[in-house]
């Protein structure tokens, strides 16, 4: 997921501070995206009859 959210961060120059730009961008959606799954299992209600998509 952190990988295609970068290709919209492109890394035209290179230099340092683009790649550390990008790196930053993977490690927020990275850690957004762990957050949400966390926080998915954690509240779920066992007795739903719906599954989790």
């Amino acid at each position: 997921m952190a990988d295609y959210v970068t290709t919209f961060f492109p890394n035209m120059e290179p230099d340092q501070d683009s790649v550390s730009r990008q790196m930053k961008v993977k490690i927020a959606v990275n850690f957004v995206a762990h957050d949400l799954w966390k926080n998915a299992i954690k509240f779920s209600d066992k007795s739903s009859t719906y599954q989790i998509k």
